[in-house]
């Protein structure tokens, strides 16, 4: 059975002889990205850093899903998490650049000031 463009696991992105990419290499990129930021996340103390891997980790479940999306609607949603993320990534941001001026220091270990 020839593969088209509709197939799961091959897709069609306009390569020079027109063959199609293996959605394997997205997925396996994909996984690569997220364990990237898994391991930043539990080895790195600084805020700013676990912030940042949070984002690595979310753009790697962002590339998994756009690999195994079939149609044009999965994508489009993809896009809107991208922005949600963005926007999210703005506030965090921010957050930490207020904690940075109010303590000193953006150490995961050290900040006390958000507890209730």
């Amino acid at each position: 059975m020839p593969f088209n463009s509709y197939s799961p696991c091959c897709r069609n992105y306009n390569s020079k002889e027109g063959e199609l990419i293996p959605s394997i290499y997205f997925i396996s990129i994909s996984i690569f990205i997220f364990i990237a930021g898994l391991i930043i996340f539990f080895t790195k103390k600084d805020l700013i850093f676990v912030f940042m891997s949070v984002e690595i980790m979310l753009n790697g479940i962002n590339l998994f899903l756009l690999s195994l999306s079939p149609n044009l609607k999965s994508q489009i949603l993809i896009i809107f998490i991208i922005t949600v993320a963005a926007a999210e990534a703005a506030v965090g941001l921010a957050i930490i650049l207020n904690l940075s001026r109010i303590k000193g220091d953006v150490e995961v270990d050290t900040i006390r000031i958000l507890k209730g």
